[in-house]
């Protein structure tokens, strides 16, 4: 069977191992084999380009005999160059095989064909089949598909081969490497030739893509020390003008002897920069020269042709019609590259061509194909980077304002569009990449047209009629896209009418500013009854839009109006499509008219009600955003609402307002526990349990609310007496649902709610002390009893915040609790043991820390702010060393999960480190006074950390994490150089050495030897010996370090550090 095909065995294993990995018969295990075998083979000896064994010839020779065997039937390579042939590679036969092959062979004499129905799983077996029996049109169908699955599976790998070996190849074989250069281009010249173009489908696109990156690869590799003389790619090249030039019949000097079709020549010329820049070998000089080839190869071609896009025009047309999409996507990347590279010449127009090349882009931009489309935006992008003042007059506003047009109408809906789990056409990630990928473009072209821009969008919103939604939405997406850039515009343009200075700029700002409010007015003037009537995607638009130029409408619009657009929004905020953006667009709206609203409201002469109108509104707007459900618009509304109550002059006013704004959440509040309570009271019932779920969810959003109204009245945190604060009113209504849901057993049990409960009553430490210090005793007893129950991350969150709130210079809460230093210390001393002690028990009888990281992130966390604010309760709880211990036992246990890691990282890098903390004199003091307690904790645990360390930057932990575990490292170091005590340091350097040099700490990588620990260890040491300044260039080498466990660099990066 192997001499009937031609090729030896190597050849045919590797065939049918690709056959196998690509069939879609194949088991996961066959496909696994298979593949691995192809690996094997593929990167056999020599293919690393550090080895010092001999190149591997044989699999050089037979992929060259594959590459024969997958495209049977060319012509020989001697009219490319006159190179002789490699006497060791054996020829593929080219006759026909017989018997139960020749009505495949009949079709075509491919032996990877062959091949592929020799070992097919679905052909008929032996004794069911007549000598020369013609297989079926489907089963013959079959073996074509695997068969150029399994090609381009090898050429794949092929081109891998060659990106990595081909330079040594040429330099150690070159008889070798020209004959690859050779066979490749002969597979490509002879099987995809005119014929085969106006018939090629998808699999074959697929190989000629291939094809053209191989042959791509070879040639920019041709030459490894003279980029500019590289002899592969001159010749490419040279061969690519005279195949484009022959297709339009246009003669040209010294014409090749052969030619590729135009759209094989084209996708080679857009393939070469791409392969030059995988070249990592190259510097930037080098990368740079090899590149200017296909550009002035580009360029010649432009001027030896009369219409110099016709050669992309041409094909452009060919391939549409044969739906090559792979094609039509690499014209693109061929004009978008022209154009960028010439860009200087294109807009002077000093090219021929020019406008029809830019003709061409516009009509590629617009192209319905995502992949085509995407190119040319780099094109506009590079042209506005040339001075306007500079450019041909048609390359400026004539064009831009086309462009427009076009990008409006590409990053329109579909027309048939219902929703993306309906739509068939465009993805729902190719749409929003494309709109993401405009907004630069367009930002730039508002830059040039400046009020033009947003005049010409204003006038599609206004007069496209109600059925056309998708151009309206269009229009407002392509105006919100600029709306940073019009909104300084306009507001320097204000700034400018202040001073009494008149521009062109302010001039245009002004502009922008009417035809704006002239806008949102034609939007907003049927008011909710509007609202209702837009489809909810132009709604969503809309709402966007609002938002997007609220500074516009702060400056512009008169209160009134503001108020009316905020009514809109809260209108708009219930449709489910517009909710997202109409909670954002109505906090940027209040945050921005707050200044406006609140100076009307106290001027002399305003109107009593105005104040009455404010809180409607905003109560309105809560009341809204409540009823949609959604706790970040809820949040969004509610941090809008506090922020401009507290512009309002009159604190009176400002206390009455946020009164009626809490109001709605406090009620929803109540009415949610009732019916918690309700429905715990039903025990077994499937509907009641749906019912506390949904009370609870309601609950926490609603606790949501009232954690962000106190948080932004921080602002009034001086006025610490009950009486006077804004937040009085809120608080006494809150109160008594605050106290009813700590004391109910469901509320505690639940962490949502218990989360949103203690969030609340955690801004209110820091806001609103005067009136939180009488209850703290009672809090902290509801939270260490939340705790025990529930072991909720929450609760220890809220002891961080009352540790930061005691521990804080003139602490205002601890004098309202009536606590000195002293009774404050005791206080949170025995809170910390009794934390500990909890935590101890859950996470050794009840979990294991790998389960519980939630919990092990925020004790530590805790357990850091303890040392930043009341250290001395830290260092004199009874189980601090517990808590060191626990710490130590976590840098494993967690297993390498990020927040708890970093968060133990953290704690002992910085308590191990405490004599560069930026601490209070009286704070530091008290660390120094226990110093002796760290040490002798650091002696006890100190290996295990350095084990701990050293094992994460090694590869054992995600590399997010490297800095912190460098930092513990070199916090240790840092301490230990500091200190006196001579056998302290000789035991670190222990540690260090045997953890660099332990396997079971840094892996199996072979690249750590006693040498390169020993040097690592002695670097460390000399920089710990600078002092903290090193620390920098120390986290540096434990990187390079934990990279060259990776192999991600070599040990002679470490020379650098020698050196310095």
């Amino acid at each position: 069977m192997m001499a009937d095909m031609g090729i030896g065995q190597l050849e045919r294993q590797v065939i049918e191992a690709a056959l196998v990995t690509t069939r879609s018969t194949s088991t996961s295990f066959e496909r696994s084999e298979a593949s691995s075998q192809l690996e094997q083979w593929t990167s056999s000896v020599g293919s690393s380009p550090n080895t010092t064994s001999p190149i591997d010839a044989n699999c050089w020779e037979a992929y060259i005999n594959i590459i024969r065997a997958s495209f049977a039937g060319v012509s020989n390579a001697s009219e490319y160059s006159s190179a002789s042939s490699h006497g060791s590679v054996t020829p593929v036969a080219s006759r026909q095989s017989s018997g139960c092959f020749s009505s495949l062979a009949s079709a075509s004499n491919n032996i990877v064909e062959q091949i592929a129905y020799a070992t097919s799983p679905s052909k008929p077996p032996l004794q069911q089949r007549q000598q020369d029996e013609p297989i079926s049109l489907h089963l013959q169908q079959q073996v074509q598909r695997e068969a150029n699955g399994a090609k381009l599976l090898l050429l794949t790998l092929f081109c891998t081969k060659i990106r990595k070996e081909y330079i040594r190849l040429l330099r150690e074989q070159p008889a070798l490497a020209q004959l690859v250069n050779e066979e490749l281009i002969s597979a490509c010249w002879g099987y995809f030739n005119e014929e085969k173009m106006r018939q090629l489908g998808q699999d074959d696109g697929a190989l000629m893509n291939a094809l053209c990156g191989a042959i791509a690869s070879v040639a920019v590799r041709s030459s490894s020390n003279q980029p500019v003389l590289n002899e592969g790619v001159m010749q490419l090249i040279s061969v690519c003008q005279s195949s484009i030039a022959s297709s339009l019949g246009v003669a040209i000097a010294n014409p090749a002897t052969i030619n590729f079709p135009a759209i094989v020549a084209m996708k080679l010329l857009s393939d070469i920069p791409e392969e030059v820049q995988s070249r990592a070998d190259l510097t930037t000089a080098e990368t740079d020269a090899f590149l200017e080839m296909p550009r002035a190869a580009v360029a010649t071609l432009l001027e030896a042709i009369q219409t110099p896009t016709e050669f992309i025009v041409t094909s452009l047309k060919m391939a549409e019609s044969q739906q090559w999409e792979d094609a039509t996507v690499a014209l693109s990347n061929l004009a978008s590259t022209l154009a960028r590279e010439e860009i200087d010449d294109i807009a002077h127009c000093q090219l021929p061509g020019c406008l029809d090349l830019i003709e061409l882009l516009l009509e590629l931009q617009s192209h319905p194909i995502h992949n085509v489309a995407v190119p040319v935006l780099e094109v506009w992008l590079a042209l506005q980077d040339v001075p306007t003042g500079d450019r041909h007059p048609s390359m400026a506003e004539p064009l831009y304002m086309r462009l427009v047009e076009v990008i409006l109408n590409r990053v329109t809906y579909p027309l048939t569009f219902v929703s993306w789990d309906e739509e068939l056409e465009v993805e729902s990630s190719d749409f929003e990449e494309m709109r993401r990928l405009c907004t630069d473009v367009l930002i730039g072209t508002y830059f040039l047209l400046r009020s033009a821009y947003l005049e010409t969008l204003a006038n599609v919103v206004v007069s496209t009629d109600s059925g056309e939604w998708e151009v309206v939405e269009s229009a407002l997406w392509c105006l919100s896209a600029v709306s940073r850039e019009a909104c300084a515009r306009v507001k320097s343009s204000q700034n400018a009418g202040r001073s009494g200075r008149e521009s062109p700029a302010s001039i245009d700002g002004g502009a922008t500013a009417t035809g704006l409010t002239q806008v949102v007015g034609s939007l907003c003037a049927g008011g909710s009854a509007s609202a209702a009537r837009q489809h909810p995607l132009v709604l969503a638009g809309i709402t966007t839009f609002l938002g997007s130029y609220s500074v516009v409408w702060s400056l512009s619009c008169p209160p009134q109006s503001i108020l009316e657009i905020l009514a809109y929004l809260a209108s708009a905020i219930s449709v489910s499509s517009a909710t997202e953006g109409a909670g954002r667009s109505i906090r940027l709206l209040l945050i921005s008219s707050a200044s406006k609203l609140a100076k009307t409201a106290a001027s002399p002469g305003a109107d009593p009600s105005s104040y009455n109108q404010i809180a409607s509104v905003l109560t309105q707007l809560m009341n809204s955003a409540l009823d949609t459900g959604n706790a970040n618009v809820m949040a969004s509304v509610a941090e809008g609402c506090c922020r401009l109550s507290m512009q309002l002059k009159d604190s009176s006013q400002t206390q009455s307002i946020l009164s009626a704004v809490a109001a709605p959440s406090i009620r929803r509040s109540r009415s949610a526990l009732d019916a918690i309570i309700a429905s715990s009271s039903v025990e077994g019932s499937g509907l009641a349990l749906s019912q506390t779920e949904n009370a609870s969810q309601a609950l926490a959003s609603c606790l949501g609310v009232l954690r962000e109204l106190v948080r932004f009245c921080d602002a009034s945190s001086g006025e610490h007496d009950a009486q006077n604060h804004v937040l009085s009113d809120v608080l006494t209504s809150a109160w008594p649902v605050l106290t009813d849901i700590a004391s109910h057993p469901y509320c505690r049990s639940n962490e949502i709610v218990l989360a949103g409960l203690l969030e609340v009553h955690s801004q209110l430490l820091g806001v609103v002390p005067a009136l939180i210090g009488p209850y703290f005793n009672d809090l902290i007893s509801f939270v260490v009893r939340s705790y025990e129950e529930t072991v909720c991350p929450s609760s220890l969150e809220y002891i961080s915040a009352a540790v930061e709130s005691f521990g804080s210079e003139n602490s205002a809460i601890a004098n309202v609790a009536g606590l000195d230093d002293n009774a404050t210390e005791a206080m949170f001393s025995q809170l910390l043991a009794h934390i500990s002690q909890c935590t101890f028990r859950f996470v050794t009888q009840t979990t294991q820390p790998k389960e519980c990281t939630q919990v092990i992130a925020a004790l530590f966390k805790m357990t850091q702010r303890y040392l930043l604010f009341l250290p001395a309760a830290l260092v004199q709880c009874s189980e601090f060393a517990s808590l060191f211990a626990l710490g130590v036992a976590c840098l494993t246990e967690c297993k390498g999960e990020v927040e708890s890691t970093r968060s133990t990282l953290i704690f002992l890098s910085q308590l191990i480190g405490w004599k560069h903390l930026r601490l209070p004199q009286s704070k530091h003091q008290q660390l120094e006074q226990s110093a002796g307690i760290v040490d002798n904790l650091l002696l006890q645990h100190g290996q295990k950390i350095t084990k701990a360390c050293i094992r994460g930057l090694s590869g054992f932990a995600p590399q997010i994490l490297w800095p912190s575990f460098s930092e513990c490292l070199f916090s240790i170091m840092l301490h230990v150089s500091s200190g006196s005590a001579n056998d302290v340091g000789s035991v670190l350097n222990n540690w260090l050495y045997a953890a660099m040099t332990d396997s079971s700490v840094v892996g199996s990588t072979q690249n750590i030897t006693q040498e390169v620990g020993t040097s690592i260890v002695k670097i460390l040491g000399d920089l710990a010996r600078e002092g903290v300044k090193s620390k920098p260039r120390a986290k540096m080498l434990l990187a390079d370090f934990g990279k060259i466990c990776n192999n991600e660099t070599s040990v002679d990066i470490l020379l650098s550090y020698s050196l310095s």
